[in-house]
């Protein structure tokens, strides 16, 4: 797992460098060009956003690589998931306020699973970010953690505009993204949080599920095992 890794930030950084160096070298050539040159300037763009799309490419396989190296070989430690959960939607407040979006949290207090603090941070904030992309002004993302007998459950729910019944099935797909295309025709984003969420909430012996809200909206929910109890030194 370490070695993929390694690789994923080496081979990200072996072509980094170049894409930065074609971006760098356009500048002069954006500006030396007649006003009046249109198959030129138009030349320049398509470079620019093809660069642009290529950088895009570069991170999403490094994600790739890092969600495969961490579900090869998941940390097992300890976590304490509400104060985890707590302390990322706090960072996130600001984010979603900027968007009119506000976050409500229901977690109840001192819930520990077996998983890695960097695994289940990248899966929350996949998650939240869908939210507040999909959020309507003033609306409300909840986040709840909470135990049912020996599980855990987190969700994290939005008021968007949910979901169509023939996309549900794809949301887990690789590259799969339900942003609209934009004019280089990229996506707002990668399409992989989902697919990094579910292959990672499985590593560690967890389950995740989709669904459309009946009020309105849309909803993730993941179901972890609940980490065994500690004994005491004299049990």
């Amino acid at each position: 797992a370490l070695a993929i890794r390694d690789a994923a930030e080496e081979n990200a950084h072996a072509f980094k460098t170049p894409i930065a160096v074609i971006a760098q070298s356009l500048e002069p050539l954006r500006h030396s060009l007649a006003p009046a040159d249109a198959r030129g300037r138009r030349a320049v763009e398509m470079i620019d956003r093809s660069v642009a799309r290529l950088d895009e490419l570069v991170g999403a396989t490094r994600r790739i690589d890092q969600a495969i190296a961490l579900s090869v070989d998941p940390p097992r430690q300890r976590l304490d998931l509400s104060t985890l959960v707590g302390q990322l939607v706090e960072d996130y407040r600001d984010a979603a306020l900027l968007r009119q979006v506000s976050i409500a949290l229901v977690c109840k207090p001192g819930i520990i699973v077996l998983a890695g603090e960097d695994l289940l941070e990248s899966v929350v904030e996949n998650l939240l970010d869908n939210a507040i992309d999909f959020s309507p002004p003033q609306g409300v993302i909840e986040v709840r953690v909470e135990s049912v007998g020996r599980r855990v459950l987190l969700s994290v729910s939005d008021q968007g505009p949910g979901v169509s019944a023939e996309q549900l099935p794809r949301l887990f797909t690789r590259y799969y993204t339900q942003r609209p295309q934009t004019s280089d025709g990229g996506h707002g984003n990668s399409g992989l949080g989902l697919w990094i969420v579910k292959r990672s909430i499985e590593s560690i012996g967890g389950t995740v599920a989709v669904e459309n809200r009946a009020q309105g909206g849309f909803s993730v929910k993941i179901d972890l095992p609940l980490a065994p109890v500690e004994r005491g030194r004299n049990s």
